[in-house]
């Protein structure tokens, strides 16, 4: 008798313990034991240092979203009900201030701002005061993020800047011969360019990509020390750009 009230006993504790662990589970949360936020029922995102990516794959179909190991199980009941509005919609941008105010102690990071890598944050953090500082290399150099400092390697993915000079020869002997040209001018728009776009700015501006008519991509005008550096960057999967950022809206001219 004694045994069957401990065994019965170890049971419902068990039970509970399952309860608890279902009931701690929330839509957009990593999971310890696999890794994985689950977004919906049936959709999920990989976590990077304890946050979401947001890059979004779904279940096979009959599978839903669980906090257990394998993340996707058949008929299985899913972490978030089918009520919830559980997607992020908008792409949050990066910001160096809210990097810093998550520190405890002074810290160097990339300047993801930055697609040159010739600039790099230090987050100072004393007496309780966390202060953002943008720092530049020396000439030639790259901040490295494995380094945390500058470098002569370009690192992986960073944009290299070149400068561009132009010779104009100016002719030391004018020519006496006059010569009268009739010329017809026509007039033909300009094919939309993104480096002719980004010339028109003076901070870093996030413009429609005009080349790519899904909206799935923009461009990100980048200016350091009045260099202006065009770059296409594409939306996280499912998202569109829209005016001013990537959102799940999709614009009515994008196809």
């Amino acid at each position: 008798m004694r045994v069957e009230r401990m065994s019965m006993w170890v049971w419902k504790a068990l039970v509970a313990l399952l309860l608890v662990q279902r009931i701690t589970a929330v839509c957009n949360v990593c999971q310890d034991a696999s890794h994985i936020a689950c977004h919906s029922e049936t959709t999920f995102s990989v976590c990077y240092d304890g946050e979401p990516s947001y890059d979004l794959l779904s279940c096979p179909s009959g599978y839903y979203c669980t906090d257990d190991f394998y993340t996707c199980y058949e008929n299985a009941t899913p972490i978030c009900n089918s009520g919830e509005d559980t997607t992020t919609t908008t792409a949050a941008p990066w910001n160096a201030d809210d990097e810093c105010q998550q520190q405890s102690q002074t810290t160097f990071m990339e300047n993801k701002d930055d697609p040159t890598c010739t600039t790099y944050i230090i987050c100072l953090v004393q007496d309780g005061s966390k202060t953002t500082n943008v720092l530049t290399c020396r000439a030639n150099t790259y901040y490295s993020t494995s380094l945390k400092g500058c470098t002569s390697t370009l690192p992986d993915g960073c944009v290299e800047t070149t400068t561009t000079t132009i010779s104009t020869t100016i002719p030391t002997t004018i020519p006496t011969t006059t010569t009268t040209v009739t010329t017809t001018t026509t007039t033909t728009a300009k094919p939309w360019s993104a480096e002719e776009t980004c010339k028109t700015v003076t901070k870093i501006t996030l413009f429609a990509n005009e080349d790519d008519p899904t909206c799935t991509s923009y461009l990100y005008c980048y200016v350091n020390n009045g260099v202006t550096t065009a770059l296409i960057k594409n939306c996280p999967s499912g998202l569109y750009f829209n005016k001013t950022s990537c959102s799940a809206t999709k614009p009515d001219t994008c196809t």
